[in-house]
């Protein structure tokens, strides 16, 4: 049966590309709400640390030759940004407010 379900989406992507998208959406797609939270929440503390944490250490492990402070500040505020896009639609809270939240005990 799987393989039945993959021969027809590879068919479907080779004779008509555009019509492999909503099939393949169709799959994917999570449809309870408290797990769509959860995930939308997951990803985007993890793509706001990602970019925070790269931006630290590509500055620390470069000795400061590659980016100083700013681009400290530029890494973190890309990942804030690039976070709440991510999560923004999905989640009532935003994964920046939800950890500094948890920073401050509230």
């Amino acid at each position: 049966m799987t393989c039945w379900r993959w021969t027809l989406i590879v068919n479907c992507a080779i004779k008509n590309p555009s019509a492999m998208a909503p099939k393949l959406m169709k799959m994917i797609r999570v449809e309870a709400p408290l797990l769509r939270e959860i995930m939308a929440e997951f990803l985007g503390t993890f793509i706001l640390v990602l970019f925070g944490d790269a931006s630290v250490a590509q500055s620390k492990l470069s000795n400061e030759a590659n980016g100083d402070f700013f681009s400290i500040n530029w890494g973190w505020a890309i990942g804030v940004m690039m976070g709440v896009l991510v999560a923004g639609g999905v989640s009532g809270m935003q994964p920046v407010f939800c950890s500094s939240l948890s920073k401050i005990q509230k």
